[in-house]
């Protein structure tokens, strides 16, 4: 299984714009509308089924999903390798935003 995707961000906004802050308000609407954030957790396994992820095995306890985002930055390649069959992931560090949910 191959990941793509591109690497291409000539607009980026600086981070002290305050149009930055989009990424919590984009966080905020993705929590109220179900998504969940799991933090503080070492995935150890990712278990797939016909290419798609259904489970994530970590070390305190398996997280069954029906979607999954591996936003694990400069780690995403190391991640993508934890399934079965690995995951290629093209990954190439960058200067970046991220997104953090409201505490």
């Amino acid at each position: 299984m191959i990941c793509k995707g591109r690497y291409n961000v000539p607009d980026d906004l600086p981070l002290a714009d305050p149009a930055a802050r989009w990424w919590q308000v984009l966080a905020s609407e993705a929590q109220r509308k179900g998504v969940k954030y799991f933090e503080g957790c070492q995935v150890k396994y990712i278990n797939t089924k016909n290419e798609r992820v259904y489970s994530v095995e970590t070390d305190v306890g398996t997280i069954t999903c029906e979607y999954f985002v591996n936003c694990s930055g400069m780690w995403a390649r190391e991640l993508g390798l934890k399934s079965k069959p690995p995951v290629r992931v093209p990954a190439y560090p960058a200067q970046h935003y991220y997104a953090s949910r409201p505490t």
